[in-house]
């Protein structure tokens, strides 16, 4: 069959192409069938077995998509560092099982822009931080309480400020966070550059609380300062005023 301008192929992994030019059997110009109209070169070969990739399908948990552009998932057969976040990123935010794990991410999205993974490379390796390592991306520091990750709220902050800031409700059961029952008491601890650091028993886990809670509002100020030139200035503002309730 000679292929010619306005044939449609159908891809293997859903949708469809239609022919625009043809230049030999080698170099077929064609144009997927969808709001994208992504253009691209194939081979006869590749056309009539359906080998045929299309760059905008929503390949990664039925949102994200890689896009066309200048930014691989791989290179020399490694994920890159972006496609790693990225990744990551979006596991959190629609992969049933991961959710299932860790229920504090229900709720979460990913921006519409962010679907793409052209643009989330673009801001990534815009940020000074993003490949350093103990830094992570943070969705809920610059504007508290966030639950969509843009690049209106994202920053990268160090892996420590994250582990104190996480709720860990699953984990800790009925009492505060920072707070355990202990013999006749209930003991308040914080984790301090990755070790526990003991502040004592009390009476009521409410006691425990108060004193947990001024602990790590403390913390989070020396990390501000600690942290001041690397992290964004909206987050280092609102490290500097935790309060917690």
């Amino acid at each position: 069959m000679i292929i010619k301008v306005g044939d449609i192929f159908q891809a293997n992994e859903g949708g469809s192409v239609t022919v625009v030019e043809v230049n030999g059997c080698d170099s077929i110009m064609v144009t997927s069938n969808d709001d994208h109209r992504h253009l691209q070169k194939k081979t006869a070969q590749y056309l009539r077995l359906g080998r045929i990739k299309n760059p905008y399908k929503k390949s990664v948990y039925g949102v994200g998509f890689l896009g066309s552009g200048k930014y691989k998932a791989k290179k020399n057969g490694s994920h890159e560092p972006a496609y790693n976040s990225w990744h990551s990123m979006m596991q959190r935010a629609y992969d049933s099982k991961y959710l299932e794990k860790k229920p504090t991410y229900n709720g979460c999205g990913v921006s519409e822009e962010w679907q793409n993974y052209q643009n989330y490379a673009e801001w990534f390796y815009s940020q000074s931080n993003s490949q350093e390592k103990g830094f992570q991306i943070d969705k809920d520091l610059r504007i508290i309480g966030n639950k969509i990750y843009c690049k209106e709220a994202c920053s990268f902050t160090p892996f420590q400020i994250n582990i104190l800031l996480n709720d860990h409700g699953s984990l800790r059961g009925i009492y505060p966070q920072g707070v355990t029952a202990h013999g006749s008491g209930f003991r308040s601890s914080i984790s301090v550059r990755g070790s526990s650091v003991r502040l004592g028993t009390h009476s009521t886990p409410e006691a425990a609380s108060i004193i947990y809670n001024k602990a790590k509002e403390n913390y989070l100020k020396e990390m501000a300062e600690q942290y001041k030139a690397d992290i964004h200035p909206e987050v280092y503002k609102n490290l500097s005023t935790w309060e917690c309730k």
